[in-house]
């Protein structure tokens, strides 16, 4: 997450074009679309923290 808040800060468009991180231990890049405000909702969810 701080690496995507901080790319916003600083002008990155997460929305269209996402954020992705590369893990400094293992190497692997992480795809952080998931954190988009404009992904698709999940109707079979109750669109809450616990659901």
């Amino acid at each position: 997450m701080t690496e995507l808040i901080g790319q916003v800060e600083n002008g990155a468009d997460h929305d269209t074009s996402p954020v992705r991180f590369r893990a400094p231990r293992t190497g692997l890049e992480i795809d952080l679309s998931a954190f988009s405000r404009k992904r698709d909702r999940n109707t079979a969810n109750s669109g809450t923290v616990l659901g």
